[in-house]
């Protein structure tokens, strides 16, 4: 369960670190995002460390999504003709997924796990015990 109050550095920390240690990268160009009265609006939530995503602490009542692109070669990514498909540059496999997450009063509930669906350990244990940016 994510904790009320930790900052988004933290999630882009360990979204990044559990990809990359497992062999894969971080798509740059795409990010989860803030759910309200409109399509994609704020907060942006990155998943990779190293950059200014307008850093946010979350509080009680919001709803934003994670949802990393993952690539099993490198990060870059090209869009097509199409203007809506896109493919890695080095012309490996990715997948993309995405969960909406609420913050409430005692932590945060990913509203999207299906019956018998697990956070990524690492990083489940890591927001829990409060590692890194957690408050």
């Amino acid at each position: 369960m994510l904790a009320p109050l930790i900052l988004t550095p933290f999630l882009r920390f360990s979204s990044q670190e559990y990809v990359e240690g497992h062999g894969y990268s971080v798509v740059r160009e795409y990010s989860g995002h803030g759910i309200g009265r409109r399509f994609h609006e704020g907060p942006r939530i990155l998943h990779y460390s190293g950059a200014d995503g307008g850093d946010v602490v979350l509080r009680e009542g919001m709803v934003f999504t994670i949802e990393p692109m993952v690539n099993e070669g490198g990060k870059e990514v090209v869009v097509l003709e199409d203007q809506w498909t896109v493919v890695t540059r080095d012309g490996g496999d990715s997948a993309q997924w995405e969960h909406t997450v609420v913050v409430g009063e005692e932590g945060c509930e990913i509203l999207t796990l299906r019956e018998g669906e697990e956070w990524p350990i690492r990083i489940a244990r890591m927001l829990e015990e409060g590692e890194g940016w957690g408050y």
